[in-house]
């Protein structure tokens, strides 16, 4: 066949040799997005190219990441760990009074009522103690139970009143004590 002319490399190819008859795909986390090039470009971090002949990157969704330049694949985020947004590098830890047991968390969950974490990057939210109680979602230090209060049992959204002829002098209790004789409350 006779070629009167050069043709220009489409978006998504290269051809970086002369006297080729040929032009090549963009390698897997590389692209090129203009005519007649001569060399793909890595993707950025946060995004990737996950086939071959690529003429754009893809950000990564929300809850995956990509750390790295060039790449062909995100990374799921850890258990313990979000990210909210597209594009992003790293992923983000759950922070205190939030949690999540799986990969690829977009948010955290927050912990529910009579639970806490007061660490950041957890996997489950703990009851709170007896004597104490977590009266809101989120709570990353449950509350002592106030005085004239008490709560037996873990995992407490609030604490009750002791009872007429008890009483509580104490913060976070777990049992009010009976009344002296010759004294009432």
């Amino acid at each position: 066949a006779r070629s009167t002319e050069c043709l220009l490399c489409e978006a998504g190819t290269v051809q970086p040799a002369l006297a080729k008859s040929a032009c090549v795909d963009c390698a897997e986390g590389k692209y090129m997005g203009g005519l007649g090039e001569t060399e793909c470009t890595d993707c950025a971090r946060g995004a990737i190219a996950a086939a071959q002949g690529a003429s754009v990157c893809t950000n990564c969704h929300a809850g995956t990441v990509q750390p790295d330049a060039g790449a062909a694949a995100c990374v799921d985020c850890e258990p313990g760990k979000q990210m909210p947004h597209e594009g992003a590098t790293h992923c983000a830890d759950c922070a205190a009074g939030h949690v999540t047991p799986v990969p690829a968390t977009v948010l955290c969950a927050a912990c529910e009522l009579g639970k806490s974490q007061v660490a950041t990057g957890q996997l489950a939210c703990v009851d709170c103690a007896a004597g104490r109680y977590a009266p809101v979602v989120a709570v990353a230090v449950c509350t002592l139970c106030e005085r004239g209060r008490v709560m037996p049992e873990p995992g407490a959204s609030a604490c009750t009143n002791c009872d007429p002829g008890t009483y509580m002098d104490s913060l976070g209790q777990m049992a009010c004590l009976d009344c002296a004789a010759g004294t009432v409350a």
